[in-house]
């Protein structure tokens, strides 16, 4: 909206000003000869009136311009500029570098362009709308080319952590190991120049994926990243030991070696169920037996679940199952299964 009519008229009005308009019309002024013959003389009952009545005229007027003016200026906010949908780089340390050239104050980083932080050097990244990424001292950071909607980086080596207000799925990391797609949260990452690395979510959820191994973690939970097979079972921060170390051995080695089977189900709190339900996809054989067993009598399935449906991977029955465990409904793997290809 031109600012003209606000003084002259001449320009196009704005749909909200022309509707105060209307809503202060019997305040409007209309010129006539002003009467003061019932006015006994030295009275100051006119000079009042005059005060009074073009007082408020006066105020009505500020308010349409008031709110003229912050109408405009939100349109000028909302209106996506032509470098909308990018990443601002700012908050930046020491000598970081985009494609080697040295990135100074805020500037927008382009899609495919390389963020390089030394030992002393970091960045924050914001998108609009999406979130806040801090860059660490020692990474290597793609900013990945995506449809609209999407944002996505690439951690080739270092650490990043991720504050993102998004809807879930709109947000993703890739690294050697897998995919880290956001579903609304606050979580940390960090992977060796071979994709090794953990995950640590410190708020809402994350599902990693990748080589048909699948991890969902929760807030106040951490999951490792191994190069050539995917994500590890994911387990509490504040699991005891001998669980993270079988889990661990499980994930280690391709087969399951029973007296780590054996070590993780004895370990596991009724706080771990989550960790043992991830055991129940990856696991076959007699595994699945052990973890079924101390599953259950941690967290009773529903009637519908089984053991045979458990070993045959029956989605239905797993997540019927999770929706027992207290940390959210199933719907959640909608979300997950809905997730754009990677």
């Amino acid at each position: 909206m031109k600012d003209d009519y606000l003084w002259n008229r001449s320009g196009a009005s704005d749909p909200e000003v022309a509707r105060l308009e209307a809503l202060l019309e019997p305040l409007r002024h209309r010129p006539s000869a002003l009467d003061l013959s019932q006015v006994p003389a030295g009275s100051s009952v006119a000079g009042r009136s005059w005060i009074v009545r073009h007082g408020a005229l006066a105020i009505a007027a500020s308010i349409v311009l008031m709110v003229a003016t912050g109408t405009w200026i939100t349109g000028l906010w909302r209106t996506p500029g032509p470098t909308a949908g990018l990443w601002l780089a700012a908050d930046v340390h020491g000598r970081p570098t985009v494609d080697s050239k040295r990135l100074r104050g805020d500037s927008r980083v382009r899609p495919d362009g390389w963020i390089e932080t030394d030992p002393a050097s970091s960045v924050r990244l914001t998108a609009e709308r999406v979130g806040t990424v801090d860059v660490h001292p020692g990474s290597r950071v793609r900013i990945v080319r995506t449809g609209r909607g999407h944002y996505r980086l690439a951690l080739a080596r270092g650490s990043l952590q991720a504050s993102i207000w998004a809807p879930p799925g709109q947000f993703a990391v890739e690294t050697a190991s897998g995919v880290a797609l956001d579903l609304g949260c606050v979580y940390s990452l960090e992977v060796d120049g071979q994709g090794a690395g953990r995950m640590r979510v410190a708020s809402g959820w994350v599902g990693l994926d990748s080589h048909g191994a699948e991890s969902l973690v929760p807030g106040g939970a951490s999951c490792t990243l191994r190069p050539g097979l995917g994500p590890g079972t994911p387990y509490f921060d504040d699991a005891p030991t001998a669980l993270v170390e079988a889990l661990a051995r499980l994930d280690r080695q391709g087969a399951a070696p029973r007296e780590a089977v054996e070590a993780a189900v004895t370990a596991a709190r009724p706080r771990d169920a989550f960790t043992l339900w991830h055991l129940l996809w990856r696991l076959d054989g007699a595994g699945v037996g052990l973890v079924y067993e101390r599953l259950a009598a941690l967290a009773p399935p529903p009637s519908s679940v089984t053991l045979p449906k458990v070993r045959a991977k029956d989605r239905e029955a797993l997540e019927a199952w999770w929706d027992t465990l207290g940390l959210g409904s199933s719907s959640l793997f909608k979300t997950w299964r809905a997730r754009p290809e990677l």
